[in-house]
């Protein structure tokens, strides 16, 4: 399977909404790490969460690179903004959990001993659970497909 790696940014969500959705299509994808930094100094709460529906992406979306430039284009969308964005339950259990003190660069990594599958045609969230506005992230996440 190619190893693919994506570094973006998100924007600021309100509170209890989604800072980015992983969106499969036809591939499964096998979430090895992701790395969260605050980009703006506000703190925030950040949790790791299967959705319940997937949303409307608006714009279109980032994508991942090949660690290996002769591999295949990655399928797997890095996606944060929507026109109807996506949802999860209303009390999740989460995979991953951090409250992030509000200073920029603080943040954490998220290294899964075994890879978190996410199936094709569906998701992974980066969910603000606190109860107010989120900072700004820079995400970085190692996946294969």
């Amino acid at each position: 399977m190619p190893l693919y790696s994506i570094g973006l940014i998100t924007s600021a969500p309100l509170s209890d909404s989604p800072f980015l959705l992983i969106h499969t299509g036809a591939n499964r994808v096998r979430l090895k790490q992701i790395e969260i930094s605050l980009a703006t100094a506000v703190a925030s709460s950040v949790g790791l969460v299967r959705p319940i529906t997937t949303g409307t992406v608006t714009p279109t979306p980032s994508v991942g690179q090949p660690y290996q430039t002769q591999d295949v284009a990655s399928l797997t969308a890095f996606e944060t903004a929507w026109s109807v964005a996506p949802t999860k339950a209303g009390s999740p259990v989460y995979l991953k959990r951090a409250s992030i003190g509000g200073v920029v660069g603080n943040g954490v990594v998220w290294t899964f001993p075994e890879p978190v599958i996410i199936e094709a045609t569906s998701g992974l969230l980066l969910w603000n659970f606190g109860g107010g506005a989120g900072a700004q992230l820079n995400v970085n996440a190692l996946y294969d497909e």
